[in-house]
């Protein structure tokens, strides 16, 4: 039962709040005050007639809102391009709005409102409205033909009723069923994408590990030139070393010359040596010349003397393979700076590590590489969006399913009520037969 009609910028009312009370209410007062508006709010709230002119001048909308006896609101508003319902169920802190619905109400507005008009089968004049009636239209179908007048008054019998609730009851039930097996569809649907995407946490962590390896294969193969370099380096420094521990090798048989390097000490080495030789010439003519006198006494050792001989020749070969050494040496560059040899080893160690982990990644790639390949979810946040949208899919299956189950129930109590009903009256008024329950709700 309608409890407070409430009008907001609508027609001739900017703000009308109608209270009813038990009973008959009655509207009076001189023309043009609004009465008339009251009833058009009325159809507007359970028709949604096509725009007129129910916006009230310099206003940007019109709303018209009904209370009942449960809590139950219900508000209708106009705009000036579109109409939306907002329902506010009893307890409800935020209302449900609807939009978009054309230019009949949403069932759930018309099932709170229960003001249906009643289709008389007259195509030209339409339906016929027995709740609201228009204020300068005739008493109550006295303008239509006997026909439209006959099909209502069959209409309005109890039996027809029953028949119109039956033909609802089984279009609602077809179509509960129909939306039960597409959400029991999408369900197992929903289930099998879940399933599906089970593994997506792992594989999306294998992936984010494999592109960590490949950053790092990559970086290790930018630093193989420089290990080239490097190791043609260490060639060339073999090389070198070779050619000394060779030299070192010929040098090492030659005896040990004096440590009289500098050449100042060499040049007057050589200029005593020469005065020797000269000294030796002369003697040697003196001694030729005193050969034929008797031999002179025993003088000193002579060692010490042919030590120096000695030194002289192993000087001379020690510069006479410098000079060798030299012009062998003459268009090679500098080596490079040795490295201790413990760093060359841990940088070979480094380099066959890195080699044996780029032979393990490739062959985990090849093991890897008939998989299908991942959806790409490389974003964290789309994923757990996606996961959300499910998780609101299952909960609006949910809803839905406990929805019908409600139905169902509601439903089976109108078929119940419907078998009483027929139990108590046993004869159709109409034709006089039995009524037999299954057979009139087509079980049969």
């Amino acid at each position: 039962m309608l409890k407070r009609l409430l009008l907001e910028n609508f027609m001739a009312h900017k703000r009308t709040e109608f209270e009813f009370g038990p009973g008959l209410t009655v509207l009076t007062g001189p023309n043009n005050t609004g009465k008339s508006a009251v009833v058009e709010a009325l159809r507007c709230l359970a028709q949604n007639p096509p725009p007129k002119h129910l916006i009230r001048h310099g206003a940007d909308k019109a709303r018209v809102e009904a209370e009942f006896e449960d809590g139950t609101r219900v508000a209708w508003v106009r705009k000036e391009r579109y109409a939306m319902y907002e329902l506010t169920k009893p307890g409800a802190e935020e209302p449900e709005e609807f939009y978009k619905f054309g230019r009949t109400p949403p069932d759930e507005i018309l099932q709170v409102l229960r003001l249906p008009v009643i289709d008389v089968g007259d195509a030209q004049r339409g339906p016929v409205d027995v709740h609201l009636g228009n204020q300068r239209a005739p008493i109550f179908l006295i303008d239509r033909p006997g026909s439209a007048v006959a099909s209502f008054f069959a209409a309005s019998t109890e039996s027809a009723h029953l028949l119109a609730m039956q033909n609802l009851l089984k279009g609602r039930m077809r179509e509960k069923e129909v939306e039960k097996r597409s959400l029991e569809s999408r369900i197992v649907r929903v289930e099998s994408d879940l399933d599906q995407l089970a593994p997506l946490p792992g594989l999306s962590l294998e992936a984010e590990r494999a592109r960590e390896l490949v950053e790092r294969i990559g970086r290790l193969e930018r630093q193989i030139p420089r290990l080239q370099d490097a190791s043609q380096k260490i060639r060339r420094q073999r090389l070198e070393r070779d050619k000394m521990r060779a030299a070192l090798e010929i040098s090492s048989g030659l005896k040990q010359g004096p440590a009289l390097i500098p050449t100042e000490p060499l040049r007057q080495w050589l200029a005593t040596r020469a005065n020797l030789e000269a000294s030796r010439g002369r003697k040697q003519k003196r001694s030729a010349a005193l050969a034929p006198l008797v031999l002179p006494p025993e003088i000193a050792d002579a060692r010490a003397l042919a030590d120096i001989a000695n030194r002289i020749a192993g000087l001379r070969r020690a510069v006479a393979a410098l000079r060798e050494k030299g012009r062998a040496l003459t268009g090679l560059e500098s080596p490079p700076d040795h490295r201790p040899p413990g760093e060359l080893a841990g940088l070979a160690g480094r380099i066959r590590g890195l080699v044996r982990a780029r032979e393990e990644k490739q062959a985990r790639a090849a093991a890897i590489s008939p998989l299908a390949e991942p959806p790409v979810l490389i974003d964290a946040a789309d994923l757990e969006k996606t996961v959300r949208n499910m998780n609101k899919i299952k909960e609006r299956a949910a809803i839905l399913k406990a929805r019908l189950e409600r139905e169902e129930k509601e439903l089976w109590a109108m078929r119940e009520r419907i078998t009483r009903i027929l139990e108590q009256r046993r004869v159709c008024p109409l034709c006089g037969g039995d009524l037999d329950a299954a057979k009139f709700m087509g079980e049969e």
